[in-house]
């Protein structure tokens, strides 16, 4: 038999587990949405490497910024979908380990972007 202080713990637990989860998922949702042109910029700096000239304003740069552009709405829905699907799935399996996995694998994409970004 439980008694009441068992429950109220019990509920405060699950309460601490649920702020925890909205408070990463908020962060992950921030640090994708910051993550975005980092990532862009990367890209931009890969292509300049393989294919740039040293022209200034020439056929290139003008190359860049459209595919910049191009990019821009693809990788926007990606991050969008990746946040509105990591709500969906943190929403069913709250606490369980794979939710944690999960926010792991996240972060560790967008850190991987921001590294990337800092050493290309």
């Amino acid at each position: 038999m439980t008694n009441r202080n068992d429950l109220k713990t019990e509920g405060r637990a699950k309460l601490s587990v649920q702020v925890t989860a909205l408070m990463l998922w908020i962060a992950t949702a921030a640090l994708g949405f910051l993550a975005l042109p980092r990532a862009l910029d990367v890209l931009l700096r890969l292509y300049a490497g393989f294919w740039g000239d040293y022209g200034f304003y020439g056929r290139t740069y003008r190359t860049a910024v459209v595919l910049r552009q191009l990019l821009v709405l693809p990788l926007s829905m990606i991050v969008i979908a990746a946040i509105v699907g990591g709500a969906e799935y943190h929403y069913r399996h709250i606490g369980e380990p794979a939710s944690w996995r999960f926010f792991a694998q996240t972060l560790g994409a967008e850190l991987a972007i921001f590294l990337m970004a800092t050493f290309i």
